[in-house]
């Protein structure tokens, strides 16, 4: 970057990664050029005038780094952390993935330690340490990381410093040899390339919908890597749906996939799985991997070295094929062989393990759960006087449900918080409850025509009027807007509601629920306005939709049993007129029955519509008992409320 003396800025690059695979390397030849080029990268790296030091963990990245050290310098010092609530698992040899018996980091770095003959100094970082050291972590950092190993980065960089003041780091051997197991996705896709695009994408909306596993590989399979994949950090990072919901005031922030583009696009000739490494080059290996690795060590005045980083290292790795680094089955193919080089085959060739933080099992804790809960919880919303309690369960069903149990209160108000729906017409929607008039008060958008005028997301439009025509079939109520976020509902309503969806399909249960049990509904015709800039709605319009067509189904079989199987065994029946009528007129001029298979079939349908018919009945018999209970319930509930019940 240059400013000059107008106060312009020109910038130019210096250098850019290319790639020149070599396809006739063997892996034998190949392995022994890398472990050459690392001993000499080592070497260089230990040049220095003070002590320098090597981490140490269960990853061969490390493990190979710290052999190659020792055979330079055989008295180096080495430094491994690890955390105390794995040494316990371990000890209680708990099983983790695949079954296999749990191994803490430490452990691992102990035994290679022996095996080699090296110093190591090793530190458990308790929980309460951890929680401890956040504020001084993030402090250090300068900026806001959503890494939980930085901290674990934080306490093996305090115990080195205490003893040398350089240190080798594994850093980039990932991101050159394809070490993360995400570069493997390619290969496994290939099992269904040959599948036309749109067909996979089709299957897995269908799959996703219906709750079956297997979803995501044929989304992820019909797509490429400029579509899915932007850094290694895919699975911790937030969607644009999430992050409009989450950020006060929207997030126009570009997307991942916008910056993205231009690095993809210098190697849109490479095979998918080294774009994917190309990416990881330009951003997380510099915006996370490096970012911290220098931030921690810096907070201890502590030198960090990376010989991975070497620039002849990745001049040997880019002539290396996509073929020799990674396949379906493994991951960092050649530079495992050149690790036995320097230490144990078994430990050179064992699974990539990563270096999980337990931040998940911490959170179970009420403790901990409480504290991030105070971190992230809407502080506008307190100053103004309110009282805001997170739900840890994911989906507006499950807030929604846990409102009515949590919260006494004479009327509730149900609302997006979206900035869709004016807060101003909530006097408007607790009239009819105040006045004892309704029971529930749906915020009409449709009537005034402001939703059409506002709302420009495709289909949304025609589901809100499929469903309105299916309620309106079935239970006889036509409501103007059913899809609607905006309601109210008096106490008893709420307390005699038996939430059952998790997610957006509460809308329809509540609207159903209302109509089936005869509560009064009122509708109050409301404005709406589209959502601010940069928000953008969680709402999957299809897969969504689906989950609300399926609670229609299921409320109707829940509720009206006797009209559901009626239908049903009505079908039956017809089906096995059709089959049967041809044999009856064929019996009743010849005396013959010929097709006995089609007679048996025609018997055996009117047989399951008569069936169906009986289920209904007897189901019908036990909604009505159970609605009889239902109003005996609602009774007590008034009474509790010290209301009187409504004619």
């Amino acid at each position: 970057m240059t400013v000059h003396a107008d106060g312009s800025i020109t910038e130019r690059r210096y250098w850019r990664p290319e790639y020149h695979f070599d396809e006739n390397r063997n892996r034998e030849d190949t392995a022994r050029a890398i472990d050459e080029v690392m001993r000499d990268s080592v070497r260089y790296h230990n040049v220095a005038d003070v002590e320098v030091g090597s981490f140490l963990s269960s990853g061969i990245d490390s493990s190979y780094m710290a052999a190659c050290l020792a055979k330079e310098k055989p008295d180096i010092k080495t430094f491994t952390v690890g955390f105390e609530c794995y040494k316990q698992a371990a000890a209680n040899n708990a099983e983790g993935a695949g079954g296999k018996t749990m191994r803490d980091e430490i452990s691992w770095a102990r035994e290679l330690a022996d095996d080699l003959h090296i110093a190591n100094t090793d530190k458990y970082i308790g929980e309460e340490e951890y929680w401890a050291s956040l504020p001084r972590v993030q402090w250090h950092m300068d900026e806001p990381s959503a890494d939980p190993s930085a901290v674990a980065l934080y306490f093996v960089d305090q115990i080195a410093a205490t003893q040398v003041k350089a240190v080798l780091s594994g850093e980039g051997a990932d991101e050159f040899f394809g070490g993360y197991r995400i570069y493997q996705t390619p290969f496994s896709n290939a099992k269904v390339s040959w599948a036309p695009k749109g067909l996979l994408k089709g299957a897995s909306h269908a799959m996703r919908a219906l709750h079956l596993r297997g979803a995501n590989y044929l989304e992820r399979a019909s797509e490429t890597p400029e579509d899915w994949y932007y850094t290694n950090a895919n699975g911790v990072a937030f969607t644009p749906e999430e992050r409009a919901s989450l950020l006060k005031g929207g997030c126009s922030a570009p997307t991942p996939q916008s910056l993205t583009a231009p690095v993809y696009a210098e190697v849109a000739d490479l095979d998918e799985t080294t774009r994917m490494q190309y990416v990881d080059l330009y951003f997380w290996l510099v915006g996370d991997i490096l970012l911290k690795t220098d931030k921690m060590s810096m907070a201890h005045s502590l030198e960090s070295r990376v010989p991975f980083l070497d620039r002849r290292v990745f001049d040997l790795s880019a002539t290396i094929p996509t073929s020799l680094k990674a396949n379906e089955q493994q991951t960092k193919l050649t530079l495992r062989d050149a690790a036995e080089f320097a230490i144990p085959k078994d430990w050179a060739q064992k699974e990539k393990l990563g270096f999980p933080v337990p931040v998940v099992n911490w959170l179970r804790e009420e403790r901990y759960y409480t504290m991030v809960k105070k971190w992230f919880t809407g502080d506008i919303a307190r100053e103004h006087g309110a009282q805001v309690r997170v739900e840890r369960r994911q989906g507006k069903g499950n807030v929604v449900r846990q409102m009515m149990r949590d919260i006494d209160a004479d009327y509730y108000i149900m609302v997006d918080g979206d900035d869709t729906y004016p807060a101003e017409a909530a006097p408007e929607l607790l009239a009819p409850l105040m006045n004892d008039e309704a029971d529930m008060v749906v915020g009409d958008r449709l009537s005034n025509g402001t939703y059409g005028e506002e709302n420009d997301r495709a289909f949304h439009g025609f589901g809100n009027n499929l469903v309105r025509f299916l309620i309106k079939a079935i239970y006889g109520f036509e409501f103007s807007d059913v899809m609607t976020g905006y309601r109210a509902y008096n106490e008893v309503f709420a307390k005699s509601m038996p939430v059952l969806s998790p997610g957006f399909e509460i809308e329809t249960e509540l609207s159903i629920h209302a109509v089936d049990k005869r509560w009064r509904i009122a509708e109050v015709p409301i404005d709406y306005r589209d959502r601010p800039e940069g928000s953008e709605s969680k709402l999957n319009t299809f897969s969504d939709g689906m989950k609300v067509l399926m609670m229609i189904l299921s409320l109707f079989k829940d509720y009206r049993p006797l009209a559901l199987f009626s239908l049903l065994g009505l079908l039956l029946c017809v089906v096995g007129l059709l089959f049967g009528v041809p044999v009856i007129w064929e019996f009743a001029h010849t005396g013959l029955v010929p097709k006995l298979p089609t007679a048996l079939l025609a018997v055996a349908f009117i047989f399951l519509g008569m069936l169906s018919f009986s289920c209904g009945l007897i189901l019908d018999t036990v909604v009505k008992g159970a609605r009889k209970q239902y109003e005996l319930e609602v009774t007590r509930i008034y009474e509790e409320c010290g209301k009187t019940t409504h004619a």
